[in-house]
């Protein structure tokens, strides 16, 4: 969540001080952004709650203020922290913002590699811990279709987003060389 926010961040002018985060419009479109891609993951608590722990929690099932809590503080609130952190770093050259977007890569993919055997598989703590959990890159598993549809449209919009951004901006401001 925090690349997200980096990733909206950069599609705001350079230098441009508002008086909160809330204020440019790129924050919001990644608010949207970031809502697709907790659609997806409000489904797996639903249905795949087990996966979603990653099987470390026997009772994994929530109801709705604890999700509510979760989504605020797990999803939403460390989007907002990218993207004030993404401007800052964006503001301070376009190389500082690319470093703490390979940070934020790094640290996913540190997650997915340490958590890759719990990751890979969905099913339920049981089916987990007896082996017969199924592949999330099975054709049969639902998760991986929707996780890689929702990543699929999330890419064109933030495509989109960009391209909107490119023909707006006036010369020679963001995306600068830093050389």
């Amino acid at each position: 969540m925090l690349l997200f926010g980096a990733l909206f961040a950069i599609l705001t002018r350079k230098g441009e001080r508002r008086p909160s985060v809330f204020s440019y419009g790129a924050f919001w479109k990644g608010i949207f952004f970031a809502t697709l891609f907790n659609a997806a993951v409000l489904y797996a608590a639903i249905i795949y709650p087990d996966w979603m722990w990653m099987y470390f929690v026997e009772e994994s099932r929530l109801g709705f203020w604890p999700l509510l809590y979760l989504f605020l503080f797990l999803y939403y609130l460390p989007y907002i922290l990218g993207f004030y952190l993404g401007k800052w770093t964006a503001d301070r050259g376009f190389v500082s913002w690319l470093l703490f977007c390979f940070f934020c890569l790094g640290w996913e993919g540190w997650l997915v590699v340490t958590l890759f055997n719990r990751y890979s598989v969905v099913g339920t703590r049981e089916e987990f811990l007896a082996g017969g959990a199924l592949s999330l890159f099975s054709p049969e598993n639902r998760m991986g279709m929707i996780l890689n549809g929702t990543i699929a449209v999330m890419v064109v919009i933030y495509l989109v987003c960009l391209w909107q951004h490119l023909r707006r901006r006036p010369p020679n401001t963001g995306f600068e060389s830093e050389v």
